[in-house]
This record gives C-alpha cells, sequence and structure tokens, in this order.
C-alpha cells in the first residue's frame, strides 16, 4: 500500500520526464537540485487528503542535454497576489504546466487542489465562474496564469498551452481577496522538449 501511495504521488512528475533524462549526468543534475532545496514528494496520507512538504523556493533546472529545456518546480502561496515563476515564455512557445502537490484554503478549514471549487456544496463554494469573488471568469480557488501582464486564464490542475504572448509567466489563486488565505500548491512548470513530448 505504501508503495502505491509512493508511486502514484510522483506519476505526474515522471510524465514530465520521461524522455528528458536520457542520461546518468542529466538525471544526477535534477537529483542534486531537488536535493538541495529540501523536496519530499511522498504523501504521508492517502490522496484524497495528499499533504507534502516541498519547496521552499523555486528550483528551476536547466537540461544540459537538450536544448532550450527548463522544468521549474515552485509553490504557489495562496496568500499571495501574482507569483513569479522565473520563466519567460515568448509567443508561440509550448508550456505545461501541472499540480504536484499541497492545498491552499480561501477559508479556514475548507482546502483545495488547484482545481478549486469543483465537486463542492455550491452552499459552501460558489461554482459559478463568474462569481465576484473570482478574480477571472474561473473556477473559485483555482489556479490561474497570465504572462506579463497580459489577460489571466485558467490553469486548473493541469495545462498545456501555447503563449499567446512574450513576457514572464506568473501564477496565483483565483481570488479577489487573498489577505485570508492560507496554504499552498506546488505546481511543475515545463518548458522546451519535455514541455511537447507526448507523456
Amino acid at each position: 500500500m505504501k508503495d502505491s501511495l509512493k508511486l502514484g504521488s510522483v506519476a505526474l512528475l515522471g510524465i514530465f520526464l520521461v524522455g528528458c533524462f536520457l542520461g546518468a549526468a542529466v538525471t544526477m543534475v535534477f537529483a542534486t537540485a531537488l536535493g538541495t532545496a529540501g523536496l519530499l514528494l511522498v504523501p504521508k496520507l492517502p490522496v484524497p487528503s495528499l499533504r507534502c512538504t516541498c519547496v521552499r523556493d523555486v528550483v528551476t533546472v536547466k537540461m544540459p542535454t537538450l536544448s532550450q529545456t527548463t522544468l521549474t518546480l515552485m509553490a504557489v502561496q495562496a496568500n499571495a497576489s501574482w507569483q513569479d515563476t522565473g520563466i519567460d515564455v515568448s509567443r508561440g512557445q509550448t508550456v505545461r504546466i501541472a499540480y504536484i502537490c499541497g492545498r491552499w484554503c480561501p477559508w479556514t478549514g475548507f482546502c483545495l487542489d488547484g482545481r478549486g471549487c469543483v465537486n463542492v456544496d455550491p452552499a459552501v463554494c460558489s461554482p459559478d465562474p463568474d462569481d465576484p469573488a473570482n478574480l477571472i471568469p474561473a473556477l473559485h480557488a483555482s489556479l490561474i496564469a497570465r504572462i506579463g501582464e497580459n489577460p489571466a486564464f485558467p490553469v486548473g490542475n493541469a495545462l498545456t498551452f501555447q503563449a499567446a504572448h512574450n513576457g514572464r509567466l506568473q501564477l496565483r489563486i483565483n481570488d479577489v481577496r487573498v489577505e485570508d488565505n492560507t496554504g499552498a500548491i506546488v505546481v511543475l512548470v515545463a518548458t522546451g522538449a519535455c514541455a511537447t513530448d507526448n507523456p
């Protein structure tokens, strides 16, 4: 059972890494970077109540054998506005964003993953994307992104897209008021060859 949980917790991470680690040197670079950041991606609880201790800061790994490939693992805080991924994207570039672990809470005792208020009691959290509590028309407390100062767009737990603009990729929770939020989710952002590989 424990082995199954460990495998499940890193399955999404594995999707990104398939085809990316072509040699021992590449694997060593990635493992060293993650170890330095103090990552623990193995959950101690069942998936429905998944928790994890992940990143203190943004961790970016440039793959030496793959041209212009970047994997960035970062924690997106619920109580902050737009957060810099450190990634400059170019128009037409393929980008993949995926939820790895963690929960954020738009209010005390109500915690969610990057999908936001989906499959919950509508009396508790409105599924209406046009609710005034939302920053953009998308599920409340879901993960959203923007490139530079351009219009934001929904991400949820996973999104692969071609950038419509040039600029810095930023992430945040879809919530107008962030001051009363707690928690964070950890996401992996892939650009370059890893973003375009088929899992």
